[in-house]
């Protein structure tokens, strides 16, 4: 009679490693999602879920968009918070996200869909790379596969990015939920669309068509 199977131990690194490794994407991702005032609380309460659930993950083979899709759950239940702060009761749900955040993707794991590292390569959609780099002026950082914001913007230092150009940050705050959330993903997260689809559990074209309607909104709103 067979013995039966043991699976192995999934081997995660120290708590303290992926936070080193991952919080400023984290930080910047949330500080253009919910705003530089808020972008504090919900990035404790991220990584307060991530260390709740670290242990008990069945797969390591993606934390970075893990942790991301934690964020991003976290900033649309603050901006569900938000809106029903804002607005007489009632009249709340109009201003909800189209994303619901009904589940806990603390519990789900890093998942494979994503594949690599998340890093965002070439093959720029029509149009973005003539968009005007944040980067360059802000100087150093990592690059977002050759897309570019508005002004040139790719990604770079986040304290210089956002507060050089708080105009710019400000639009993006205000695209809607679904393109917002890509975009910060994509140039200040240097997500890859495999990654944002999978922070964003939709399809990769999907992810595309969202960074492409917000850079198209920013092109036409924005005026530096």
């Amino acid at each position: 009679m067979p013995s039966p199977r043991v699976s192995s131990p999934v081997r995660l690194p120290p708590f303290q490693t992926l936070l080193d490794a991952h919080g400023r994407d984290v930080h910047r991702f949330l500080i253009a999602t919910v705003g530089r005032d808020d972008a504090d609380d919900c990035y404790q309460e991220t990584w307060l879920a991530a260390l709740r659930a670290y242990s008990g993950l069945r797969e390591a083979s993606n934390l970075r968009s893990w942790i991301l899709t934690i964020a991003h759950h976290k900033a649309i239940d603050h901006l569900r918070a938000r809106g029903r702060r804002a607005v007489p009761a009632g009249a709340a749900t109009d201003l909800l996200p189209a994303e619901s955040s009904g589940h806990d993707p603390a519990r789900t794991g890093p998942g494979a869909r994503a594949g690599g590292g998340g890093r965002a390569r070439g093959g720029a959609l029509a149009g973005e790379g003539a968009l005007a780099g944040e980067g360059a002026r802000a100087g150093g950082g990592v690059r977002a596969g050759g897309d570019a914001l508005a002004d040139g913007s790719t990604s770079g230092d986040v304290p210089a990015v956002l507060d050089a150009d708080g105009d710019l940050w400000r639009l993006v705050r205000e695209l809607p939920d679904k393109q917002r959330t890509a975009v910060a993903l994509r140039f200040l997260a240097d997500a890859a669309y495999a990654e944002i689809s999978k922070v964003m559990e939709t399809s990769e074209e999907a992810a595309r068509r969202n960074v492409h309607e917000g850079l198209k909104r920013l092109r036409t709103e924005y005026q530096p």
